[in-house]
């Protein structure tokens, strides 16, 4: 290790230490309703007493398919995550409620096993992931991790999740389209105009072969309802990040969601979410793929770094990564939510996966660490 990474280590080291800090004053993953209140969100509800949690709660969900037939219209539209959101300290982070469940409200309980409480968002949302988020930020700073900064990267053209969507009908109900999701190191070409022409790279990791008519991210059931695009993605791959940084998320039991929109420059998305369960053995190979502005990455030795990491990581599993487990199964996954833009791009060049720097030995490598039972 080069002396400028063992610095940023022992800097790094030192963040994580007073973030610790701040884990025991409160920030640790959970959020509280306030004395009271019902803890139930006003605004874009969509769901109500039944969806659990009590008549106090109205769970935070999206809207129900459109009633009639698909029209069987041909035609493909392909988005550019623009911006994104974590949520990093938000009240009301981005996201939905997933377990059905609005836990501390009404005497709602956990729908797994876990050594502390959990409180759900208001609304129900889970999105324990936004305070891990929070916490890798304050270590690592906001420039260097964070909504603001990838968000930089991908107006930039850095990096994107491409989203193909198929048999839209351009009304604001259509009963069925489909989703592919792609993950793009980047744009063709620079500076990124964002007018409907841009070209954007596929990565290959997301297809069968080089056939961009064979993704490996699709819908299992996607529409419109009232100019909301509603896709249920099983599983999800998501690279963020740049030449400098970057880090790999394996999402499972997704949704996204967003309002469509034509605009003068091509149809944009706005308002999305993707909200999914990050299962444990997942999360871990999350960190094994990090690596920081200095392509280093995190290993498990670097004791207090990693310590303080994987110590918030298990303390706050909150949710079951197979939504059909019973409650009284332990928790093994964060839930997660992410906040987006998108706009109308163009397919470009199906290129190689970026080959990452040299991550930990086998010995030391996050992918091959768990949480303890």
């Amino acid at each position: 290790m080069t002396r400028i990474a063992s610095l940023a280590s022992l800097a790094l080291a030192a963040a994580l230490s007073a973030a610790a800090c701040q884990l025991v004053a409160g920030l640790d993953g959970d959020f509280t309703q306030a004395p009271g209140t019902d803890g139930g969100s006003d605004a874009g509800d969509e769901g109500d007493a039944s969806d659990g949690g009590g008549s106090g709660c109205h769970s935070a969900t999206y809207p129900d398919p459109p009633a009639g037939m698909d029209d069987g219209v041909s035609n493909e539209i392909v988005l550019a995550l623009r911006s994104l959101d974590f949520g990093e300290g938000a009240a009301t982070p981005p996201g939905y409620d997933l377990d059905h469940a609005c836990t501390c409200v009404e005497d709602a309980g956990p729908t797994c096993q876990s050594a502390q409480q959990h409180c759900d968002a208001p609304g129900g949302i889970d999105n324990a992931s936004a305070q891990i988020f929070s916490l890798i930020q304050f270590a690592v700073g906001a420039g260097t991790f964070g909504s603001a900064s990838f968000s930089m990267k991908a107006e930039h053209g850095q990096f994107s999740l491409l989203l193909r969507v198929r048999g839209y009908n351009g009304k604001p109900d259509d009963p069925s389209v489909d989703v592919a999701l792609f993950p793009s190191p980047g744009a063709d070409s620079s500076p990124v105009v964002w007018d409907g022409t841009d070209q954007w790279q596929v990565s290959q990791s997301s297809l069968v072969g080089s056939n961009l008519n064979k993704p490996l991210y699709t819908s299992a059931g996607a529409y419109v309802s009232h100019g909301v695009l509603v896709a249920a993605i099983p599983n999800i791959l998501a690279i963020l990040g740049g030449t400098d940084s970057s880090i790999s998320f394996r999402l499972t039991d997704g949704v996204i969601t967003g309002a469509l929109a034509q605009k003068p420059t091509g149809w944009a998305l706005s308002g999305g979410i993707l909200a999914a369960r990050w299962a444990a053995p997942d999360i871990f190979a999350t960190l094994s793929s990090y690596r920081d502005g200095n392509n280093m990455p995190i290993c498990t030795d670097a004791t207090l770094v990693y310590g303080t990491a994987k110590s918030a990581i298990c303390k706050g599993l909150d949710i079951l990564s197979d939504a059909s487990g019973a409650a009284s199964q332990p928790c093994d996954a964060l839930s997660l939510g992410f906040g987006f833009t998108a706009q109308q791009v163009q397919f470009g060049m199906i290129v190689a996966p970026l080959v990452p720097s040299p991550g930990c030995p086998a010995a030391t490598d996050p992918a091959n660490d768990s949480c303890p039972p």
